[in-house]
Parts: structure tokens; sequence; C-alpha cells
């Protein structure tokens, strides 16, 4: 049970690691990962829902985004 507890963090690790990949493919990620937001973000406001955190395309800011996510997320992550 616990090599497999293991096994899924270090697959989350792997799927939070863009920031620790050379710039030009993190940007490329951050860019491919925020369109997919922002398209749930149209979809949301098509149909009149409220639009989800980072998903709103007019005030979702790149570096801000980022620098939230390695944060509150990559940091923590890694530091465990």
């Amino acid at each position: 049970d616990e090599a497999l507890q293991i096994l899924h963090y270090v697959l989350h690790l792997a799927d939070i690691s863009n920031q620790a990949k050379p710039l030009p493919l993190a940007i490329q990620w951050t860019d491919r990962c925020l369109e997919e937001f922002f398209l749930q973000g149209d979809e949301e406001k098509r149909r009149g829902l409220p639009v989800s955190p980072l998903c709103d395309r007019m005030t979702t800011h790149r570096a801000e985004s980022q620098l939230g996510f390695i944060k509150f997320v990559v940091q923590p992550a890694f530091e465990v």
C-alpha cells in the first residue's frame, strides 16, 4: 500500500513538473494548459455559469497564474 501511495505521488510530481523544464518548453506547456482552461471558461460563460478560477481569458494573466501555481502547488509538493 505504501509503495502504491509513493507511485501515485511521483506521478503527481511528474504532472506538475512543467516549471522544472527548460523555459521555452515550460512556457509552451503553460500556454497549452491555460488555453484548455480558457476554453472551459468560454463554455461556462456560454452556458451562463460562473467561470471557474483561472478560466477567464479576460482576467487571467500567465505570469501571475504561474507564480501562484509554483508557490502553492509545485513548491510544497517538491519539498515533501
